[in-house]
């Protein structure tokens, strides 16, 4: 299979999984509004994002190690996932333990908006990866001799 083909048959789920992702986000960022104020719609659409950001940048990765022989695309992929995590790690104390920010974002909406948005990435994900037209194998298949006695 060309390079080129491999490539744009990967990006196709990540592609749904953003679209449904980007939905859920935007409708639990209604709910915030609607039931928590702008408090609501700031704390679900800022964790909406870092948790898209998240999983966008790790689909990046992958395409990138994919094309990398041995095990150094697995490396690539274990150490670009565990900076990831470290950095949302990062991010979230920071906004936990600074007294300017803590007091302006809803930790309930915030749990919603990442669970929102990482709900309708892996739904948009399983649902691209479901229809998804993968050649299994390159030429059609031949019974081995002898075979249709």
């Amino acid at each position: 299979m060309p390079q080129n083909q491999l490539i744009t048959r990967a990006a196709n789920p990540a592609r749904g999984a953003l679209v449904v992702g980007s939905g859920a986000s935007l409708l639990c960022a209604t709910a915030g509004l609607l039931l928590g104020g702008l408090q609501g719609l700031t704390s679900s659409v800022l964790a909406s994002i870092l948790v898209l950001v998240f999983f966008i940048s790790g689909q990046l990765v992958e395409g990138v190690a994919l094309r990398m022989a041995d095990g150094t695309g697995l490396t690539l992929t274990l150490v670009s996932y565990a900076a990831r995590v470290g950095l949302f790690g990062l991010i979230l104390w920071l906004a936990a333990s600074t007294p300017a920010i803590s007091g302006q974002w809803s930790r309930t909406w915030f749990a919603a908006g990442a669970l929102t948005a990482l709900i309708g990435w892996l739904t948009g994900l399983v649902v691209a990866d479901s229809r998804a037209r993968v050649p299994v194998y390159d030429r059609s298949y031949q019974a081995p001799e002898g075979w249709d006695r």
